[in-house]
């Protein structure tokens, strides 16, 4: 009799403790130690025609070492426009990023929209390797667009690559980008700073990788945003842990319980 009620309790308990696991190895990312990526940051954002949009080059290695990387962008000049980082040279530069320090060309062409940009660690005795921040690119919006992309290039005579010890081409997946234009005018927007408000509507920031969403006002209304519009990611892993040690608890209890009751009959 004890052992058809443990198994009618304790067993179906058991089975619902190990659900919170299976959705926590469900959702960890398997990532490949050799995978090299490029992306751009962010993917994917709405803004007005006159704004501004900070894009970020970025490296994803692992424990993979990079000494050098060519990032070659293409992207329409009739739609964007790379505002200079550098007004002491001449021409139109971004900026570039700390950790490959040695610079070999930085170029932005808004007639052709093309960027050239080469850099890398020279003499180093260990190099970076993991999440690499490679340059920044300050776009101005022009015109009012559906969709405009900014790609890497892999053409013979601009090709992106990612240059590991030896000269290595370790070289994996390109990310690209694309943004949508609004016709009107209004504040900065940034990738530091996604929450953008003006006197006839405010514009949320999305989750990474989504267009930001735009909520109209009155005009003439306040375009404070309210401290609880933010809202940050369910940690799912945690309520799950909790979950399963109440139910592994639960389930001790009810068995000594019927085993004492056992016992005692």
């Amino acid at each position: 009799m004890t052992t058809r009620v443990y198994n009618l309790i304790g067993l179906p308990l058991t089975a619902v403790m190990t659900i919170p696991f299976y959705i926590m190895a469900a959702a960890t990312p398997v990532t490949a130690g050799s995978a090299v990526s490029l992306t751009l940051t962010p993917a994917a954002q709405t803004i007005k025609a006159g704004e501004t949009l900070d894009m970020v080059i970025q490296v994803e290695s692992g424990d993979q070492e990079v000494v050098g990387v060519d990032a070659y962008l293409d992207f329409d000049p009739a739609q964007l426009e790379v505002e200079d980082q550098n007004t002491d040279k001449d021409g139109v530069q971004i900026s570039g990023g700390e950790t490959l320090s040695t610079v070999i060309q930085n170029s932005a062409d808004n007639t052709a929209g093309h960027i050239n940009y080469s850099a890398g660690v020279l003499g180093a005795e260990a190099y970076p390797k993991g999440t690499i921040l490679v340059a920044t690119v300050r776009f101005k919006a022009l015109v009012e667009a559906a969709s405009t992309a900014v790609t890497f290039s892999t053409a013979d005579t601009r090709t992106t690559m990612v240059s590991g010890p030896g000269g290595t081409d370790i070289t994996g997946p390109l990310s690209s980008a694309n943004y949508a234009i609004k016709g009107t005018a209004g504040t900065v927007s940034t990738a530091a700073n996604n929450s953008l408000q003006t006197s006839t509507g405010s514009v949320k920031s999305s989750p990474a990788g989504s267009a930001a969403a735009v909520e109209k006002k009155p005009t003439g209304a306040s375009t404070a945003a309210p401290a609880s519009d933010s809202t940050s990611a369910v940690p799912w892993g945690l309520i799950g842990a909790i979950i399963a040690i109440c139910l592994l608890a639960t389930a001790l209890i009810l068995r000594n319980v019927i085993r004492k009751r056992s016992m005692k009959s």
